[in-house]
């Protein structure tokens, strides 16, 4: 990525943060860690490389979070430039934070400072293996996030693309509407086990991908990858 811009989290909005919370920690993740910065109800779970982050407000849809140090200046710079942004809260006695979104809705943040304490590599959801946004035009998508700046992917086939980034990669692919995770859990057969008397698993459509896949309390899917 830019110098200094760091991914931190995947936002997402969750109108019962409890439920999404139980929900994630049942399936493998640890909970992490918050500070107070936020005026909203705010929780954070990890897969031990990669943190979600659960909003219980003023959040209008999911998100890539990034921190950046000495931000306020960079947001500047380019608002100077004539890049718009849908909120920039760069006052002194704010918490610095800046929004923009994505030619899907999809929001991009970027905070001054961490927003939760580091995690372990325990948790038993695994690595990550990607992610995906909703896209409704990859190249649209590929142009806005490389600001940001993750390398583009592309493939043979304009509607299939991923963006990468240290400790990130993003599948997109045209027409997806899902915000969608994939871990690669160490005890595969044994998670699958346990949460296959508790939870609806469909199996995985995809013949590139082994595993299953849940559709977590907020919505979003999460697939759960055979390594």
């Amino acid at each position: 990525m830019t110098e200094e811009l760091q991914f931190l989290e995947l936002s997402l909005p969750a109108n019962d943060i409890r439920r999404s919370l139980e929900w994630y920690r049942d399936i493998g993740f640890q909970e992490l860690s918050t500070n107070d910065v936020r005026s909203h109800h705010y929780a954070v779970v990890s897969s031990g490389d990669f943190a979600l982050g659960l909003h219980g407000g003023n959040l209008a849809a999911p998100a890539l979070t990034f921190v950046q140090p000495n931000m306020a200046r960079h947001i500047r710079d380019r608002m100077e430039q004539g890049e718009e942004f849908l909120r920039a809260d760069l006052g002194v006695d704010d918490f610095h934070e800046a929004i923009q979104a994505d030619p899907d809705g999809s929001l991009a943040i970027t905070l001054e400072a961490r927003t939760f304490s580091p995690g372990d590599e325990s948790a038993a959801a695994g690595k990550l293996h990607s992610l995906s946004m909703p896209c409704m035009r990859v190249s649209d998508s590929l142009e806005f996030w490389q600001g940001y700046g993750f390398i583009a992917v592309e493939s043979e086939d304009a509607d299939h693309a991923e963006l990468h980034a240290p400790g990130v990669i993003v599948a997109q692919q045209t027409g997806n509407r899902d915000v969608t995770i994939r871990f690669m859990p160490p005890d595969y057969d044994g998670l699958v086990e346990r949460l296959n008397g508790n939870y609806e698993l469909r199996m995985l459509s995809n013949r590139n991908m082994n595993g299953v896949e849940l559709r977590a309390p907020e919505g979003t899917l999460v697939q759960l990858l055979r390594s």
